[in-house]
C-alpha cells in the first residue's frame, strides 16, 4: 500500500511535468531577479540625487571663486542629466527669490507662482522644476553670496540638461547671476 501512495504522488508530478525541486528553484530565481531590479532602481535614484547635489556644490564653488577675484564676467556651464538611464525628469532650473519680480504671463511666472505656493521658506534662490521630480530636500537650495535681480528659468529639457548662466562679480561683492 505504501508503494501505491508513492506512485500516486509521482503521477501528479508527472502531469505538471516538473518536480517540486524544479518549481522551487524557478521561484527562487524569480525572487532573486526581483530583488536585483529593486536594488538597481534604488541605486539609479541615489545616483540622480548625487548628481543634483553635485550641481549645487559646483555652482556654490564657482560663485565663491568668482567672488574672490577681481572684476569678472563669464558664462558658467553645468549639466543636470536629462537623458538615458539617469534621466532626472526635471524640465527647468530656476534662479531668483520666489518673491522676485518676473515678466507677467510668462512660463517663468507660472513656475515662480507654483514655488511660492508650495514653499513656506522664501530664502531659497535656486529651484528645480517640477519639484516632485527632484530628490527630497534638493528641489530648492540657497546659494550664498549671489544677487539675482529677476526670477528666471532655464529649460534644461530643451538644452539637453545644460545650464548656462552669466556670472558677474566686482571686488568681492555678491555675484550677479543672469541668463546667458
Amino acid at each position: 500500500m505504501f508503494s501505491l501512495l508513492k506512485e500516486g504522488n509521482k503521477r501528479g508530478q508527472e502531469s505538471i511535468g516538473m518536480s517540486f525541486n524544479m518549481i522551487f528553484s524557478i521561484f527562487i530565481i524569480i525572487v532573486i531577479i526581483a530583488v536585483a531590479a529593486v536594488v538597481l532602481v534604488k541605486f539609479i535614484d541615489t545616483s540622480k540625487c548625487a548628481d543634483t547635489g553635485l550641481f549645487y556644490n559646483d555652482l556654490q564653488s564657482e560663485i565663491n571663486k568668482a567672488r574672490s577675484g577681481d572684476e569678472i564676467s563669464y558664462v558658467y556651464e553645468s549639466e543636470l542629466k536629462n537623458s538615458g538611464a539617469l534621466k532626472s525628469g526635471l524640465s527647468y532650473v530656476c534662479f531668483g527669490n520666489s518673491t522676485s519680480s518676473v515678466a507677467r504671463q510668462s512660463n517663468d511666472e507660472n513656475i515662480r507662482r507654483n514655488f511660492t505656493r508650495l514653499s513656506r521658506n522664501t530664502n531659497f534662490n535656486v529651484f528645480l522644476y517640477p519639484p516632485e521630480k527632484a530628490c527630497d530636500g534638493l528641489e530648492s537650495k540657497k546659494i550664498e553670496y549671489v544677487n539675482i535681480d529677476n526670477f528666471f528659468c532655464i529649460n534644461i529639457r530643451a538644452n539637453n540638461g545644460n545650464v548656462k548662466i552669466l556670472l558677474k562679480s566686482e571686488d568681492g561683492s555678491p555675484v550677479k547671476i543672469t541668463k546667458a
